[in-house]
């Protein structure tokens, strides 16, 4: 379980700022929906204030710390998916 929370991590970092590794393929998007799914919330929060898209997220710290994790793992995979696909949807 550790090893795959470590290449979950480096898989996520590898994708941030400008989520460039993921591809269309089915399993590519698996993966990362099961990296972020296995993040800790410090880690979300940090993925979140450091993206660098083609649009900003400009969300306070005070705001994150009041949202759940589950929405704060949405607001991180809508970002990566928009960023990624969002011309193409």
């Amino acid at each position: 379980m550790a090893d795959n929370n470590i290449s979950s991590r480096i898989m996520v970092f590898a994708l941030f700022p400008r989520v460039e590794y993921m591809n269309t393929t089915k399993t590519s998007l698996d993966d990362f929906i099961c990296a972020i799914a296995t993040m800790p919330r410090r880690q979300i929060e940090r993925e979140i204030n450091r993206f660098d898209g083609r649009f900003k997220l400009d969300f306070t710290s005070n705001y994150l710390k009041t949202q759940s994790l589950d929405k704060l793992r949405h607001i991180l995979l809508a970002a990566a998916v928009q960023q990624k696909f969002g011309n193409h949807c």
